[in-house]
């Protein structure tokens, strides 16, 4: 596998990778991934970036997507760091703006867990993923990184704390760094690479100590609350801390006989309405300090 440390082309400036549906590392790419990716964009290289123990650069073989419109000069660069079912509905609203949202964005990246590689240290043991099995976490992850090759927005599964990924970011310059349910903790270098710093939507009462960590779900249950909120705050490299930006209205979870789904997905689907607008509004609190002084 090309790594990008042996050459200094191709579209992102990482080498030209190699064919995503030909056979390569599994630790950069399962077999089964790869060959269900190449369906969605036969086009499509694999980059391993340097230093990275697991995961790839997946390079979209096709330019921006006709439908859509090329962002202004002046659009918010955001990278999303997002997994599991909530990274699709993230990524729609960032892409599919249609005059939605005041504020033009340009999705620079998608940062996403491998969730089907085994060589992957996302928490999948003690995270959301453990309550899956083998085939649901394939389609999810599927999905997601379908999503943004179809936009033309380039996706990466591997780890970040590493030299090959600092280097991308450098590239990618983003503006603002958007997470959502991410598997690994972000370090001092990536929070302060971008101009806006890191902003994490995290699906529970932040701002009251309700929910931090990786069950939200389990603790609107013990808690037998009728509603749950997003919360939005600034990044640190202490998980689920950092200032509240923003908080979403109340979410009704109970259901129509009156209980809290016990599944998680049906639980933190009541929540999926919701993330776009709480998406919007902090891109709108945030984007007039993307403007120098």
């Amino acid at each position: 596998m090309m790594t990008d440390a042996d050459a200094d082309a191709g579209p992102a400036g990482f080498g030209e990778g190699v064919p995503i549906g030909r056979a390569g590392d599994p630790a950069v790419m399962p077999a089964e991934l790869r060959r269900r990716l190449a369906a969605v964009d036969p086009g499509a290289r694999v980059v391993a970036l340097a230093g990275a123990r697991w995961g790839g650069l997946v390079l979209p073989g096709r330019p921006l997507a006709p439908h859509r419109p090329r962002p202004a000069g002046d659009a918010l660069r955001v990278l999303a760091m997002t997994s599991w079912e909530f990274a699709p509905v993230l990524l729609r609203a960032l892409l599919d703006r249609d005059g939605r949202a005041a504020v033009p964005v340009q999705l620079v990246g998608l940062a996403t867990d491998d969730a089907v590689n085994p060589a992957a240290r996302i928490g999948a043991a003690k995270r959301i993923w453990r309550h899956f099995d083998p085939p649901s976490r394939l389609r999810t992850q599927l999905a997601t990184m379908a999503i943004a090759l179809r936009a033309g927005v380039p996706a990466y599964t591997g780890e970040l704390k590493c030299r090959g990924f600092r280097r991308l970011l450098d590239r990618w310059a983003p503006d603002l760094i958007l997470c959502c349910c991410l598997g690994q903790r972000l370090d001092g270098p990536i929070l302060s690479r971008p101009r806006l710093g890191a902003v994490n939507l995290h699906p529970s009462d932040l701002a009251n100590g309700h929910g931090a960590g990786f069950d939200p779900h389990g603790d609107v249950l013990a808690r037998g609350a009728d509603s749950n909120v997003w919360t939005a705050h600034r990044m640190t490299e202490t998980i689920d801390d950092g200032p509240v930006l923003r908080v979403s209205a109340p979410i009704p979870v109970r259901g129509a006989g009156g209980q809290v789904p016990r599944a998680k997905s049906a639980f933190y689907r009541m929540m999926h309405p919701a993330l776009p607008g709480l998406a919007d509004a902090v891109l709108a609190d945030l984007a007039p300090a993307r403007m120098p002084a």
